[in-house]
């Protein structure tokens, strides 16, 4: 052993390395502590926070809930208020009823109109009649729309009246109105309605809507910038192609206006040339206002304006009894040939100054219109078909054969009844 030793003496080196292993490993345990007590330090702070978190999530829950339930009893004490103020206006109302004994008579009576009103008045049928007319409105407007330039002119439209919109319908889907861009789809359905409601109106005599429709500058749509500058097409159409779009509204208006037959007038303010609308029939250029040529002439904006002490002086004068007796004037403001103007005096009677008017001129009475006369389908009778044994429902003025075979009819009259076809008499 002895001799082992003696003979490595660089055993040294490797022995002095672990001597200052053993000193890192002992001083190793002091800073192990210093790590486990800070870790256990942060520990209880995370555990501290996380108490305080929850005591104020529960002080939360506790304020929701007592809001909650103030706000509860808030509504609760707003109710028997609102109800206590209803209960004293009925007291008020019966004790005032016990002291007026009119007034149980007066609703006894306006109870029995209701219930006579509502023998005549049927509110299932006002609708049935108003879906009817909704109906042929909106077939009307599915005609004239194919004429337009609407995006989907093959489809259906329905036209609501709760919300005073449109709605186009489609094989998946419906849309309204306000969710169709374009304005050039806008102009097509809105023509189309009004035109569709006209023509639903002139089949109606008496209706009171008149036959009258106003469009103000329909081009805009097309030429927002007028006709005389640049033009730019919202859907990078040309200037042709939007003239003839614009000029189809134009012959749908003026083909209305002549399948009226005078009974419905359209009037369009446009800035359009005869480009647009020229050539087409029922279409006619009445004014045209351009240049010095106004729709208010200029010399009515210069005319200076009268001042108070000529207005006093006008309405003296106005007031100047006619000088000639003969002649009293009873018209208001009527020159005569004294040339006075004079006033009209309220105490005479109300058909006498009618009278006055007419006789003047002021009151022009026109002749008494006759409205054409729509008749219904004629009066079908019940023709007969021996061959195959059939009834046809037909006019009873001219000779009619059967549908099928071709044979005569036979007219049967008015009271006949249709045997079933195993009776074979």
């Amino acid at each position: 052993m002895n001799r082992l030793r003696s003979a490595s003496p660089s055993t040294s080196r490797p022995n002095s390395a672990l001597a200052g292993v053993e000193l890192q490993l002992r001083s190793q345990p002091a800073l192990s502590d210093a790590f486990d007590r800070e870790r256990l330090k942060l520990r209880s702070a995370v555990e501290d926070g996380t108490a305080l978190l929850s005591r104020i999530r529960r002080d939360m829950a506790q304020l929701e809930r007592r809001s909650q339930e103030v706000r509860a009893a808030t509504f609760r004490s707003d109710r028997i208020e609102r109800f206590l103020g209803r209960l004293e206006q009925v007291i008020l109302l019966y004790e005032r009823t016990g002291e007026d004994a009119k007034l149980p008579a007066e609703i006894d009576e306006m109870k029995t109109r209701i219930a006579d009103y509502r023998k005549i008045y049927s509110e299932a049928q006002v609708k049935q009649k108003q879906n009817a007319a909704l109906k042929i409105i909106e077939t009307y407007a599915s005609r004239i729309i194919p004429t337009l330039d609407a995006e989907w002119p093959n489809a259906p439209i329905e036209l609501s009246v709760e919300d005073l919109t449109v709605r186009v319908v489609h094989s998946d889907r419906t849309d309204h109105l306000w969710e169709i861009g374009s304005g050039a789809n806008w102009l097509a359905y809105h023509v189309a309605v009004m035109l569709a409601l006209q023509r639903f109106f002139l089949t109606d005599i008496g209706h009171p809507v008149p036959a009258l429709l106003i469009l103000d500058q329909p081009s805009q749509v097309y030429f927002p910038r007028g006709f005389d500058g640049d033009h730019v097409s919202e859907v990078g159409r040309t200037r042709d192609q939007d003239i003839l779009a614009i000029r189809s509204v134009f012959e749908a208006l003026g083909a209305e206006a002549v399948r009226a037959a005078g009974q419905l007038q359209i009037i369009i303010l446009d800035h359009a040339g005869p480009d647009v609308w020229g050539a087409i029939e029922g279409v006619t250029l009445v004014a045209e206002w351009r240049g010095d040529e106004k729709l208010v002439p200029q010399a009515w904006l210069d005319a200076p304006a009268p001042t108070g002490a000529a207005r006093r002086a006008g309405a003296a004068r106005d007031r100047r009894p006619c000088p000639d007796p003969a002649r009293r004037c009873r018209s208001l403001r009527t020159a005569h040939r004294c040339g006075t103007l004079c006033w009209m005096s309220k105490a005479f009677a109300k058909p006498d100054r009618m009278e006055v008017r007419k006789a003047i001129g002021n009151r022009v009475i026109l002749p008494p219109q006759v409205r054409p006369y729509f008749g219904g389908p004629d009066y079908l009778i019940a023709h007969a078909c021996f061959a195959c044994q059939k009834s046809w429902k037909r006019a009873g003025d001219i000779a009619h054969v059967c549908p099928e075979c071709g044979s005569p009819l036979a007219l049967m009259g008015r009271a006949f009844r249709v045997p079933k076809k195993r009776d074979g008499e």
